[in-house]
């Protein structure tokens, strides 16, 4: 039997060979988390004052920088001029987000209560991360170094606005934000190879310059280099929702001898990941993302929808003359007893709206549905376009009894090659 204050559970990691990180965990402190997480848990737990000062409102800001890797290679020559190969590699990490909770109907015993209210969440930040590794090979004495320098920077960076609803007794969760209004770089990453020169005497005066020419045009005094320059811009613009999606890049190499492939990284490479504003009819206000995963009986509607479904795969076989009579049989068999004996209900609903000024929201909404019948596993997708003027739908059977069988046929037509099963 262990004593209270002597440690269960001892955790500690290690990076590169320096413990970062380590923890004892006793037989208190494991009690103290139990108790803390349940559902009994109440004014008294760190939960409860957690809920209160979101409830107030709370901001947080962080930032840590971190040199992951630090290489340093020295070797003599016969010039008596030591020559480096260093290696860098460090990141800084920064976080900044303010968000407050809104509980209705408030809590007033326990954490458990979140179970039967509404919770709203209101929040902006920011979050993102530079990593910078850069590489030096070259001279470098007490009084001055240099030689060739890459350097080599990928910033990542995520801003955000949103507002949340979580309805715990009907199982519906709703995520609002407002359209992008300029453009935002989420990820890039960016690589060049310059010849350094620093000196102990100036040290803020060294020079980084570029290996290869800003400028296209060769110089007549200079032997003209092959050059290797790919660049590519693919954009996606959802309209509806006023959002697009960017990636570029922008690969620019030079060499003057192609049997030695280390010319190959005299040059700049650039890649980013971007997302824009898209031009719109109409002014979007926000977008409205909705997950309902409470249960509720199939409508009307559907079950005709499946009927039509059920008819046109009908019509579509005795056309082609593709699947064999007992095959037909069994499915049209498992459809009936789906449509008039069973119940249907939907597993969850999914709606991704563009919400407008005094308009009508338009956007996507897809329902499943499912058949809980003990010899049959059936299920239904069914998504459609929510605008004025289109009647889109996108609608998937699926059927699979004790049986199962399959008709497969490709070619010309359908008809050239076919394979049952």
């Amino acid at each position: 039997r262990l004593d209270n204050n002597k440690p269960v559970i001892s955790v500690y990691s290690r990076i590169t060979g320096q413990e970062w990180f380590f923890a004892d965990l006793s037989k208190d402190t494991l009690r103290n988390i139990i108790n803390a997480f349940s559902r009994a848990a109440g004014k008294s737990s760190p939960l409860w004052a957690l809920m209160e000062s979101l409830q107030r409102g709370i901001s947080w800001d962080y930032t840590r920088a971190f040199l992951v890797l630090e290489a340093r290679y020295f070797e003599a020559t016969s010039l008596g001029l030591p020559v480096e190969i260093s290696k860098y590699y460090n990141t800084i990490t920064a976080c900044n987000f303010k968000a407050k909770v809104t509980v209705n109907p408030p809590l007033t015993e326990s954490i458990a209560q979140l179970l039967n209210s509404e919770t709203t969440v209101e929040t902006d930040g920011y979050a993102g991360s530079t990593k910078d590794f850069w590489v030096f090979y070259g001279t470098n004495t007490k009084f001055f170094q240099s030689g060739s320098e890459l350097k080599i920077k990928r910033p990542l960076a995520v801003p955000w606005k949103l507002s949340a609803k979580i309805n715990m007794p009907e199982k519906k969760f709703e995520l609002d934000f407002p359209p992008s209004k300029e453009e935002i770089e989420l990820l890039s990453i960016r690589s060049d190879l310059y010849a350094a020169s620093r000196n102990i005497e100036e040290p803020d005066a060294g020079k980084m310059t570029p290996m290869m020419s800003p400028s296209d045009v060769p110089s007549p005094d200079v032997l003209k280099p092959y050059i290797w320059h790919p660049t590519s811009k693919m954009c996606y613009e959802y309209n509806m929702y006023g959002v697009g999606f960017c990636m570029e890049y922008d690969l620019k190499r030079q060499y003057y001898h192609e049997e030695y492939p280390l010319y190959y990284f005299l040059g700049c490479s650039s890649m980013a990941f971007r997302i824009i504003p898209a031009q719109t009819t109409k002014a979007v206000e926000k977008i409205h993302f909705e997950l309902d995963v409470g249960p509720s009986k199939h409508p009307m509607s559907a079950i005709q929808l499946l009927e039509t479904v059920r008819r046109l795969s009908k019509e579509a076989t005795q056309q082609t003359d593709l699947f064999s009579d007992s095959f037909e049989r069994d499915r049209d068999r498992n459809h009936t007893i789906l449509l008039e004996d069973s119940t249907t209900k939907a597993v969850f609903n999914i709606k991704a709206f563009a919400i407008c000024e005094n308009q009508k929201a338009e956007g996507y909404d897809a329902v499943m549905y499912h058949t809980p019948e003990a010899n049959i596993k059936n299920a239904q997708l069914t998504v459609s376009q929510v605008e004025g003027n289109t009647n889109w739908k996108m609608c998937v059977d699926t059927s699979l009894d004790a049986k199962a069988k399959a008709h497969i046929t490709w070619g010309d037509n359908c008809q050239a090659y076919d394979m049952s099963m």
